[in-house]
């Protein structure tokens, strides 16, 4: 799922200060891990506002309004097939 918005991201450091993970945290990670899990096979499910955002020309995409949880109102997704 791609979405975008702001993010908290960081390392997760180990008891001596190695490096054991990379992560981002918030709502707009979460969203985009929503839409992950709502992508059928051989989906990738984009949110309008990354859509938007990227400024991209894919050519006409199917577009969805899917409820997830933890968001009140529907997100509206752009449906990028792969072939």
């Amino acid at each position: 799922g791609v979405h975008t918005g702001p993010a908290y991201v960081g390392t997760v450091s180990g008891a001596e200060g190695s490096v054991i993970d990379f992560t981002a945290l918030g709502d707009n990670m979460n969203l985009a891990a929503r839409l992950v899990g709502a992508a059928g096979a051989g989906e990738a499910l984009l949110s309008d506002a990354a859509y938007a955002a990227a400024g991209l020309s894919l050519g006409p995409l199917d577009r969805r309004d899917l409820q997830v949880r933890g968001k009140s109102d529907p997100v509206g997704v752009r449906v990028l097939r792969i072939a």
